[in-house]
């Protein structure tokens, strides 16, 4: 997802990490492609979100737009 500020952002499940290390969570034996991702975004200063974090924004895209909003986006691109 690229933000206004120009970033680059990832959300990422809590849970697709274990000890700091990104973890493949439906085929544990892709675990270091994983990693090797998470230390290139983090080579690449890719801001990393938690899923918990962006709950905050699809507030504000509900209470600006509409709770049917990403739907009808959803629809357009079909």
């Amino acid at each position: 997802m690229l933000v206004d500020s120009g970033k680059i952002i990832d959300i990422k499940c809590k849970n697709a990490f274990i000890d700091g290390k990104l973890i493949c969570m439906f085929d544990r034996s892709l675990d270091g492609l994983y990693e090797a991702k998470h230390q290139c975004m983090l080579e690449n200063n890719v801001y990393i979100m938690l899923d918990d974090e962006y709950i905050e924004y699809v507030k504000y895209v509900e209470n600006k737009f509409g709770k049917k909003f990403k739907k009808e986006c959803r629809n357009k691109d079909t």
